[in-house]
């Protein structure tokens, strides 16, 4: 009898074995062809324990200086990537780097994000020998362009720089911030178990889980999920949701009381340092003529007040028809995106130093 008995506890247990096993094959394999299909939203997780918030009003958050947290490493200045002193010697040519999550190197290992492959591709370039280079990344996940003009002028300014990339995005005349929201959130008292934090990070990872989410709308009494309200209350988010990214770019920069933002932006930029702007592409929307009117009117307004315009669509098109991985979703760069992006901007630069004497290559 005992012996029938185990028997029949082995083959049980091997059976739940079998479907435990099955299960999270069959989640895997769902898991990989919705992320090689593109199927279902983006995946966004913020990185909320490096944030702060802020005693500027319009700032509203920061990062917390000297901190590392998963990928990120957080200098004593508030910056990622490498440190330098805010003395500056005559031989230095010091790059200020603003902008959002792209150029801050959202979920890519530190070292990774382009501003850290154009510190490197500019320090083995070669040049005179009086020349070294400092690449400064102020860019902060979320910001707009009011927020990264105010941080140009109460902190880019005081480093003195010779030069600012502005690494633009679409959504930056956006005025809802889905960062600041989430931080307010975290700040709140809130009785959550280890064990839920530690299953709603693992789920927050999964794309299959979030076309679940998307697919199966809540009603209005059911509870959602912090993350997924905050979600459905960003309008670009929501409008991503329902496949309608590009008509919301091109109403945000058609839209007088948005596009504003931005020209007060580049304005702010213009009594600081000479500046470039580079535009990054939304990936899902690359061949989409709707945002040619945003790109152009981008363009249009760094032309008119004096700075540099590269649009990066069309090197990232061509990467893409190659076969490159560029992004990991319909704005951020893979590592791969990321060196290619440093790659084109140090030519940028290059080019730019040349056209004003700056450097000279050896001989």
């Amino acid at each position: 009898m005992q012996k029938m008995y185990n028997k029949d506890v082995r083959e049980y247990l091997a059976r739940a074995g079998l479907l435990i096993l099955s299960v999270s094959m069959a989640l895997l394999v769902g898991e990989a062809l919705v992320r090689i299909l593109g199927i279902g939203p983006d995946i966004y997780r913020m990185p909320e324990k490096i944030f702060r918030l802020s005693e500027n009003p319009t700032l509203r958050y920061e990062h917390v200086p000297n901190i590392v947290y998963e990928n990120y490493v957080i200098n004593k200045h508030g910056l990622r990537g490498k440190e330098f002193p805010r003395e500056k010697s005559a031989d230095v040519f010091r790059i200020a780097v603003v902008g959002d999550s792209i150029s801050f190197g959202w979920n890519v290992a530190e070292g990774q994000a382009w501003p850290d492959v154009l510190q490197r591709l500019l320090d083995d370039h070669p040049k005179s020998e009086d020349t070294s280079y400092q690449v400064l990344n102020y860019a902060v996940t979320g910001y707009n362009a009011s927020q990264i003009a105010e941080m140009v002028t109460q902190r880019v300014a005081q480093w003195k720089p010779d030069l600012i990339l502005y690494g633009y995005c679409l959504n930056d005349p956006q005025e809802h911030s889905i960062e600041y929201e989430s931080l307010l959130d975290r700040l709140e008292p809130r009785s959550r178990s280890w064990l839920r934090e530690s299953a709603l990070r693992i789920l927050s990872r999964s794309r299959l889980m979030q076309l679940a989410i998307v697919s199966i709308r809540p009603t209005p009494q059911d509870k959602e999920d912090d993350a997924e309200k905050r979600r459905r209350n960003d309008p670009q988010f929501h409008a991503l949701d329902l496949g309608r990214g590009a008509e919301y770019y091109r109403e945000l920069h058609e839209k007088p009381t948005s596009f504003r933002r931005v020209m007060n932006a580049l304005s702010t930029m213009k009594r600081e340092a000479p500046t470039i702007v580079l535009l990054f592409p939304v990936f899902h929307e690359l061949e989409n003529e709707l945002l040619l009117a945003a790109h152009n009117k981008v363009k249009n307004a760094a032309e008119r007040h004096g700075m540099g315009f590269e649009d990066l669509t069309e090197y990232f098109l061509q990467a893409r028809r190659y076969g490159g991985y560029v992004n990991r979703d319909s704005l951020h760069l893979s590592p791969q995106g990321h060196e290619m992006a440093g790659k084109f901007i140090q030519g940028v630069v290059l080019r730019y130093l040349e056209d004003r004497h700056f450097v000279r290559t050896r001989n």
